[in-house]
């Protein structure tokens, strides 16, 4: 049995295709009815079937399908359903208004109750006995003077390759006029194929990649080398010697530490990578040992089990497609190494500060004039874009879950002066690979907020206690003071009033008392200390721990100094709750303009909603139906306009952007925006040609907005209409070829 009024046929396709019951029934009932009202023994449907009957009542039930004035309708007349019988609820608890609303006295007389219960479902009696369920009567909406029925906007929306299900619903949180939104569950599969086909795959790393999300322009080549110095510093930590390099790319890193090992093998997807590296091989006698094969980064089947001491996977994972994609990765990895060993996954961008991240580089970018409301909203758009993997470390850090022979894992910030994306915003894993677990040792750890620390007050204990063990846990990070500032203003009531040049002028005076990594890490070695910084498995604002141990004369500590640094409570999570969706932004960025397009071939403009959410799945009551009351407002996103933001540029431009953002509701238009796109409909292109006249003192016909449905066009429009008024010297047939809209 399966329920659900408004099944989709194709669902039951499938099965009846697949996998055939024996018995196989479509079951109808309000919760009010006690499980199921009515039975429908499926044997096919048809291609052309848009739903499927609900069929007939059970035992002891009726089933009426009744007019306004509670009079049947004819065969194939669409009607109210109304249900009684004995499993027939005595009402709602406690609410006995509501009660009377549905439970209302029956205008037939039989032997069952004089109740009768109203469904809000829509249907119709088939030739055959059966009934149809059509839809909910709340699906019938009036829109703009248009009768519209939400669920045939549905069907056709569930016609469209790219969408697996999808609800439409009226919004009125816009208190100008009510908007259609669409809700998608995409048909993942299919996306992802044609993303697939056209070569959308993990890339390969190469320095020359790397632009900064700040300017665009290069990362400066000193900022780069101390990355790289760095990155290969910790990784001669772990004293490599047998290695495989999981996306070696153009050899940054195995150029480095390759001569120093014995057996090396690197590792890409690209011919081209591969090509290269055995040209580089050739070339420098120092390589002449290095192995090199063209594979998948979860491809190990050519790789024979524990016989690497580590391997290396820097710069990569954030191409991966998913966070399950690179569980695959790390299980082959896993068994590549020997026991003992380490995997080094360098670079990887922090989940937990993505906000911190995309609000750094869009207040960055942000003109002064721009409201705190207004780079709100930008911010979330990038946030929904975001196209590449980032991980939460609390994902390492329960990895001995996942993987028995996991023995040690250490997420480290990454080292370095120079203030970039890099260093703020990413961070290393090392992984130890072996049965046996650590036995960790107790040392004192201090709470650095709570003591109120300082960089002197640890030099104090450090020279006057030299204890031989210390830790100190959240300790603020100084390199996101100002990202969490800015965030702090924007979720404020001062967002809404005050422009980002007010707040840049503001937070310049005010600073908290974050701590630079790095300046542990040259006070503890003028000290003597040895010092290992880890991120903290909590804090969502970068902050970090230390350990800090007496160095001993002539020995070097390896990596682990065998302290937990981080909380070892923390909650194991669902997979997908460790990570973004890096395929979302794709997804919807090539979804709801197929989408918008496949539509606009198939319905009246009227119809077509006006907003589109994509989501992972629908509200549901605690009946397990869609609790459309909950679906989600429309975001200000931007994500399926047919153009990227440009801000209004000319004051003709700005006014009519004022204009539009206040009949429409819409806080940030574009100069390249369609204003039919963005929720604009007929009735209110009269309120924006009213507003226009008036301002801008000139006469200009409705269609006008039709012809030119762009603030840029429109503006160049107004600013001709301007000059032609004061320039009467003007051919009159020039006047006349603009008015029908062709200039």
């Amino acid at each position: 049995m399966f329920g659900g009024e408004a099944v989709d046929p194709k669902s039951v396709r499938e099965v009846l295709f697949n996998n055939p019951p024996l018995n196989f029934l479509h079951v109808y009932g309000p919760t009010e009815n006690t499980t199921f009202s009515s039975w429908f023994p499926v044997n096919e449907v048809s291609q052309h079937a848009v739903t499927v009957p609900i069929g007939k009542p059970i035992s002891n039930t009726q089933i009426h399908i009744l007019d306004h004035d509670l009079n049947p309708v004819p065969l194939g007349v669409k009607g109210e359903l109304f249900i009684k019988g004995i499993g027939l609820a005595q009402g709602y608890l406690g609410k006995s208004g509501l009660t009377a609303e549905y439970f209302i006295p029956s205008p037939f007389s039989d032997d069952y109750d004089k109740r009768i219960y109203r469904s809000g479902d829509l249907g119709r009696y088939l030739e055959d006995g059966n009934i149809e369920f059509v839809e909910r009567m709340d699906y019938q909406v009036k829109i703009r003077g248009f009768r519209i029925e939400l669920g045939e906007i549905e069907s056709v929306m569930t016609l469209c390759p790219m969408v697996q299900e999808a609800i439409v619903n009226v919004r009125e949180d816009n208190p100008v006029s009510k908007i259609l939104v669409g809700y998608v569950i995409p048909n993942q599969n299919e996306i992802f194929l044609q993303i697939e086909s056209e070569g959308q795959k993990i890339i390969e790393f190469n320095m020359t990649r790397w632009n900064s999300s700040y300017t665009g322009g290069a990362i400066p080549e000193n900022e780069m080398c101390e990355w790289v110095d760095e990155t290969v510093g910790r990784i001669k930590r772990l004293n490599p010697n047998s290695v495989l390099e999981i996306g070696c790319g153009t050899g940054l890193l195995l150029s480095r530490i390759a001569p120093e090992c014995i057996k090396y093998l690197g590792t890409d997807f690209s011919q081209k990578v591969i090509q290269y590296m055995e040209y580089m091989k050739d070339s420098f006698e120092n390589l002449s040992h290095v192995e090199l094969l063209q594979v998948e980064a979860d491809d190990f089947s050519e790789i024979e089990d524990g016989i690497f001491d580590t391997v290396i996977i820097n710069s990569v994972i954030q191409y991966f497609p998913g966070i399950d994609y690179l569980l695959k990765v790390l299980e082959g990895a896993l068994k590549s190494v020997e026991d003992g060993g380490y995997i080094f996954i360098g670079d990887v961008r922090n989940y937990r500060l993505l906000d911190l991240y995309h609000t750094s580089v869009q207040e960055f970018k942000a003109e002064p004039t721009l409201t705190g409301i207004e780079l709100r909203q930008v911010i979330q758009q990038y946030i929904s874009q975001e196209e590449e993997l980032l991980v939460d470390p609390a994902f390492f850090y329960k990895l001995k879950e996942y993987f028995p022979n996991v023995s040690d894992v250490r997420v480290y910030l990454k080292h370095g002066r120079y203030q970039n994306e890099l260093t703020r915003f990413r961070y290393d894993v090392v992984i130890e690979v072996g049965d046996k677990r650590k036995t960790e040792e107790e040392i004192e750890w201090i709470d650095w907020p709570g003591e109120q620390m300082s960089l002197e007050k640890v030099g104090d204990i450090l020279s006057e206690s030299n204890p031989e063990v210390i830790g100190f846990k959240s300790i603020p990070n100084a390199r996101l003071d100002r990202e969490c500032k800015v965030m702090e203003w924007l979720v404020s009531d001062q967002a809404g009033n005050e422009s980002v040049g007010q707040f840049r002028d503001d937070v310049a005076l005010r600073w908290d008392d974050g701590i630079e990594p790095d300046d542990i890490l040259d006070l503890c070695n003028d000290l003597g200390y040895w010092v290992e910084i880890c991120l903290s498995s909590t804090d969502t604002n970068g902050g970090y721990n230390a350990v800090l141990r007496r160095q001993e004369e002539g020995k070097i500590p390896s990596i682990g100094l065998g302290v937990l640094l981080y909380d070892d409570d923390i909650p194991l999570k669902s997979l997908n709750e460790y990570s973004n969706n890096p395929l979302h932004g794709k997804i919807a960025g090539r979804l709801i303009p197929e989408l918008r397009g496949y539509l606009e071939n198939k319905l009246p403009d009227y119809m077509i909603p006006s907003a589109f959410m994509i989501l992972s799945e629908f509200p549901l009551n605690p009946n397990g139906k869609i609790d459309r009351k909950r679906l989600p407002a429309p975001w200000e996103s931007r994500i399926g306009l047919s153009s990227e933001y440009v801000a209004p540029r000319t004051p003709i431009e700005k006014e009519l952007a004022k204009i539009w953002s206040e009949v429409l509701g819409v806080e940030k238009i574009g100069v390249h925006d369609n204003f039919f796109e963005i929720g604009g409909h007929s009735l209110l292109a009269t309120q924006v040609i009213s507003r226009i006249r008036e301002l801008f003192s000139i006469e200009i016909p409705v269609k006008a907005i039709f012809e030119y449905p762009k603030i840029e066009a429109m503006g160049s429009y107004i600013d001709t209409i301007k000059r032609i008024a004061l320039d009467n010297s003007v051919p009159g047939d020039i006047v006349e070829y603009m008015e029908v809209g062709k200039l």
